[in-house]
């Protein structure tokens, strides 16, 4: 509770600094590449031009699969931690299928549970990829969301591994991350028992 308090205190306080951010992923001249780092990758919709700053605690991170009916250039790209953001919602204006993919030793968290769906202008869906050991970390406890069985946050296509969320009362976040499938650890263990014998 305590926590949440002071995030509560922080977003009113940094409220007028706050941004909606858009990503544009190298559309309208921006660099492109995927690269959640890429400044020129974002849009403010408060300044009404690219902005020179990257998404932060107090800001609201839009992803999209569309603009004016045509996808953007690339999607977000995560190999580093990239810090906190106040919210992310996927593929909630225009639309379209929107992604996030946090690669190996990519870290995120949402200071509030995720967005995915729709809203008035029409459908929109969203994924976020998680390869090996990333990391995605949601405040307050989402392990009861269908965000996994629905396909929301996937392993990434990778065959053998899977998607494990655990909530971390301490701390009142849930933590996401790749595991390998049990059975994955059934074959290695097999496998491990045939070489022993063996030698």
């Amino acid at each position: 509770m305590k926590k949440l308090l002071i995030l509560a205190a922080l977003l009113v306080i940094g409220y007028a600094q706050a941004d909606t951010l858009r990503w544009m992923g190298g559309a309208y001249g921006g660099p492109g590449g995927g690269d959640w780092n890429g400044t020129n990758n974002w849009y403010s919709e408060e300044v009404g031009s690219y902005y020179t700053n990257l998404p932060g605690l107090t800001d609201f991170v839009n992803i999209d699969g569309l603009f004016a009916a045509a996808p953007p250039p690339s999607m977000p790209i995560l190999t580093n931690n990239v810090g906190t953001v106040a919210n992310i919602t996927m593929g909630m204006i225009e639309g379209g299928i929107a992604s996030i993919t946090i690669t190996t030793n990519g870290q995120l968290r949402s200071a509030t549970p995720l967005v995915f769906g729709q809203d008035q202008s029409g459908p929109g869906t969203g994924v976020i990829h998680m390869v090996d050991n990333a990391l995605l970390i949601v405040d307050s406890d989402v392990t009861s969301s269908n965000l996994i069985t629905s396909g929301a946050i996937d392993a990434n296509g990778v065959v053998g591994k899977s998607i494990v969320a655990i909530y971390e009362s301490g701390n009142d976040w849930t933590k996401f991350s790749v595991v390998p499938e049990p059975a994955t650890f059934g074959l290695l263990a097999i496998l491990g028992l045939a070489f022993l014998r063996k030698k």
